[in-house]
């Protein structure tokens, strides 16, 4: 934008015509419309004060508010002058007339739209904030100004009853449009990990994401007004029991993060399936679905790459070698990794699980134990094949072959 342009135009002008057209109920309430803005508008009862403001809009330097698409990534919307207008009075009553005129004014000579995409995890209670990066991190408070947009986002969920947590990713969006980038935003890879690996530190429960929104930073123009699309995810498990995420979980949750960032696409892969089915594993109540879930989960992780040989062999050797720490802790594990398999093989095949399992050396346990164990289990074969970098085919031999399993 010509700053030039910008410095020319008369601010005091559209400040005087900001603060007659403040008291405009209808301007102020006024609805996101397609096609001709104008003609639909003029039955809202938009005072003369209000008309008087959008014109004064009328002016080259708001060029991008003319009849424009603004892409937010995950929704894009045909927007006008007359919003803009709306949008002016909304934030004048709430932060005063200079300062929005301010934010326009600045917000003329920005290549950017600045944005946040968050995340909302139900029943977590996060300590402190988990920055993961600079643009990037996890927080129990609603991020500054957002607040009572957020708030009433929730409430349109239905699920408001619940404690959160959010994912907080800053955006820098171009105003001129990037496929590049915006190709790029429509990645959430990086959330579904976030995730994931936090399902390896809850105790009861895993957090798994309501929803998310990208929501416009409150100084831009139009925030609260054309964003708040919601990205839903149906196909999840919400947990329904508290959890809370401890400085040393969230210390934990960092160094996991960068770790698994770094594990090449190969080995991350079957990882980021085996968390999927973790996740769902964990806040399944039904036995036999826990049951089939559990087994895919780790089946993932404990089987070499396309290999069909002794997989229940297989299933229960990795398994003991990458969590116990000793011999005899090995052999206990190779016992509730035995049942898991039995116990997966049965829902698949018959579709129900037995009551209990007999497990050498401790007897018949509750099939309901026996998952517990296996869940817990799991969570430490994975932190421990995360730390370890992933394997390939090369690497669960060697790992089968090794007297040094530390």
């Amino acid at each position: 934008m010509d700053q030039d342009a910008i410095s020319n135009y008369d601010w005091q002008e559209l400040q005087r015509k900001l603060e007659s057209a403040l008291p405009d109920v209808a301007l102020h309430n006024l609805m996101h419309t397609l096609g001709d803005w104008e003609s639909t508008y003029k039955v809202f009862g938009i005072s003369q004060e209000g008309w008087d403001l959008i014109n004064k809009l009328r002016h080259p330097i708001f060029e991008r508010f003319q009849d424009k698409i603004f892409n937010l990534g995950s929704s894009a919307t045909q927007i006008n002058i007359a919003l803009l207008a709306r949008w002016l009075v909304v934030n004048a009553k709430k932060v005063g007339i200079e300062k929005t005129i301010k934010n326009l004014r600045d917000y003329l000579s920005e290549d950017k739209n600045s944005a946040y995409r968050i995340t909302a995890l139900p029943s977590l209670q996060i300590e402190n904030t988990i920055t993961l990066n600079e643009n990037l991190y996890l927080t129990s408070e609603y991020p500054a100004g957002l607040g009572d947009t957020l708030f009433n986002l929730l409430r349109e969920t239905n699920n408001l009853g619940y404690p959160y947590s959010f994912i907080v990713e800053k955006l820098d969006i171009p105003i001129i449009h990037d496929k590049n980038y915006f190709d790029n935003i429509l990645d959430t890879k990086h959330i579904w990990e976030i995730c994931n690996l936090l399902s390896l530190l809850t105790e009861h429960n895993a957090p798994a994401p309501l929803a998310h929104w990208i929501l416009l930073s409150p100084n831009t123009p139009l925030a609260s007004i054309i964003d708040g699309n919601k990205v839903w995810y149906p196909e999840l498990k919400l947990s329904d029991h508290p959890e809370e995420v401890s400085n040393d979980q969230g210390n934990l949750l960092k160094s996991l993060s960068e770790k698994y960032k770094n594990i090449v696409k190969n080995k991350k892969n079957p990882i980021d399936v085996g968390l999927y089915r973790l996740v769902s594993a964990i806040n399944t109540r039904n036995k036999t679905q826990k049951a089939i879930d559990l087994g895919i989960s780790l089946e993932c992780i404990l089987t070499a790459p396309n290999t069909r040989d002794q997989l229940s062999l297989q299933f229960r050797t990795i398994g003991s070698l990458l969590t116990g720490n000793t011999l005899e802790e090995r052999k206990q594990h190779y016992e509730v990794y035995k049942a898991i398999y039995s116990l997966r093989s049965q829902a698949v095949h018959n579709g129900e699980i037995s009551q209990d399992e007999k497990i050498s050396g401790r007897g018949k346990v509750s099939s309901y134990q026996v998952l517990n164990e296996g869940t817990a289990l799991a969570k430490k074969a994975f932190i421990s094949l995360i730390n370890r970098g992933g394997l390939d085919n090369e690497g669960y031999v060697d790992l089968m072959l090794s007297n040094n399993h530390e």
